[in-house]
């Protein structure tokens, strides 16, 4: 919709210069955290420690959404589970 109010090329241009500073961001962002755990190895290890908690968290609800889907208690299946970690998720 917009390539066609702007123009194919200024479009171009505009999504390729908005994507590179997305990458170069990502990139400072990465190399902080690569930095971080010679500097600061401590808080490194909590947040991977937190990140580990978040996955662990993720398959306890997926196993749980797929068991009660078994046992016909939900009838979603697994979008309801996709639903039910997102709102964990961001409510905390």
């Amino acid at each position: 919709m917009l390539g066609s109010r702007m123009g194919t090329t200024a479009y171009t241009e505009a999504y390729a210069s908005v994507r590179n500073e997305v990458q170069t961001r990502r990139r400072e962002r990465k190399y902080k955290r690569s930095i971080q755990l010679v500097s600061d190895p401590e808080r490194a290890a909590k947040r991977k420690m937190r990140k580990h908690e978040r996955g662990k968290e993720s398959t306890r609800a997926k196993h749980s959404a797929f068991r009660e889907m078994r046992r016909g208690e939900v009838l979603e299946g697994y979008m309801y589970y996709k639903i039910v970690f997102i709102v964990k998720y961001w409510t905390k």
